[in-house]
């Protein structure tokens, strides 16, 4: 079923629209390149945040890389922090956190709460 009612007055059967059939045909358009108040600012850059999977931020804190025959504590006593602290702080498992040549270790910035049993 069709109703030929026009559509806001406009007979649907009687208008034409004339496009250009190609881009030479179509109008130019002005570019302006100048620089305005808006574009001028520079986009403030993100700070990326190295946030581990234990939620700890890692983006301030100083990194030592493990070298060969050290272990936790070693690295710990060097760098003057809480065994504990550094082991949770870089989530290491508490029965065996073991540590290997080459692997970065962060040092955290301030004091680090282990939770009990943690």
């Amino acid at each position: 079923m069709t109703d030929n009612k026009p559509l806001f007055g406009i007979n649907s059967e009687k208008v034409t629209v004339d496009a250009p059939k190609t881009t030479k045909d179509a109008p130019e358009v002005a570019v302006n390149h100048e620089k305005t108040a808006l574009n001028a600012q520079s986009t403030p850059k993100k700070e990326v945040k190295r946030v581990a999977k234990n939620g700890f931020n890692y983006t301030n804190c100083k990194t030592y890389t493990v070298k060969e025959g050290q272990t936790l504590l070693d690295v710990a006593n060097e760098v003057l922090v809480a065994y504990q602290q550094l082991r949770y702080f870089n989530g290491l498992s508490k029965t065996n956190p073991v540590v290997k040549a080459g692997q970065v270790i962060y040092i955290p910035d301030q004091a680090i709460n282990v939770p009990l049993g943690k």
